[in-house]
Parts: C-alpha cells; sequence; structure tokens
C-alpha cells in the first residue's frame, strides 16, 4: 500500500503541471517499482515486481492500482489488486476467486460505500 500510494500522490503532482494524468509511470517524479514492460493489449506499460504488478490508466478518469495475478505475462490470471480513484479518492481492493475475499477484507472495508462497477470488476470492497 505504500507503494501504491508514493504512486498515486505523483501522478496527483503529475496532473497539477500538466492537466492530464499519465498511463506510463515512468513519466512521474518518481522511480516506478520493477522494470517496464509493454503490454499490448493495454498499450501501455505494466511494472512487475516480486509480488505486484503497477499499472496506471491514464486520461481523466485515472486509477493506479497494484495486483497480484497468477501468471505476470497472462494479465487474465489477476488473483487479487488494490485500486486508487483520483477522481472520487477512493480506494478499493477487488477479487477474482473468492479464496482472495479474505485479503481484501483483511485491509478494512468501508460497509457503506459499494465499487463503482462501470470502472472496477463485481467482486470489490472499498476500502476505509
Amino acid at each position: 500500500m505504500v507503494v501504491l500510494k508514493a504512486i498515486n500522490d505523483a501522478q496527483q503532482r503529475y496532473f497539477l503541471e500538466n492537466q492530464t494524468y499519465t498511463a506510463d509511470l515512468g513519466l512521474l517524479d518518481i522511480e516506478p517499482p520493477g522494470t517496464a514492460v509493454w503490454d499490448d493489449t493495454q498499450q501501455k506499460n505494466r511494472y512487475p515486481t516480486k509480488n505486484f504488478i503497477y499499472a496506471s490508466s491514464g486520461g481523466a478518469n485515472n486509477y493506479v492500482n497494484a495486483y497480484r495475478e497468477a501468471n505476470p505475462l497472462l494479465p487474465t490470471n489477476t488473483r487479487y489488486g488494490i485500486t486508487f480513484y483520483q477522481n472520487s479518492g477512493t480506494r478499493a481492493c477487488f477479487w477474482t476467486n473468492a479464496k482472495y475475499e479474505p485479503i481484501c477484507k483483511s485491509l478494512g472495508i468501508d460497509s457503506t460505500q459499494t465499487c463503482d462497477t462501470t470502472v472496477s470488476v463485481e467482486n470489490c470492497y472499498v476500502l476505509k
């Protein structure tokens, strides 16, 4: 969460200077974790590390996320992830298999809010 927060904060600074968010974490004023790997499907760099893959959507409805995959080379195998949504300021945790739901619950959920499924997967909690 600390690394994701640092990326989120750097995105905010980038926005103040450029009036837009970037999908390329390499353009931020921090050193992204991992080494950039081009994702042909999403047409942007992802930054895989031992435990998570970091990425950003860029554009007006930007979010930054860290997600864990069964196989880092196959982004369709996501197990769970944490996302910061720039516009709303909310954080969310999503999962693709019920066995990963406890990980999201352990991060502290805000039961008064629900995830926006237009920008997130159905299995999702808003975090405190």
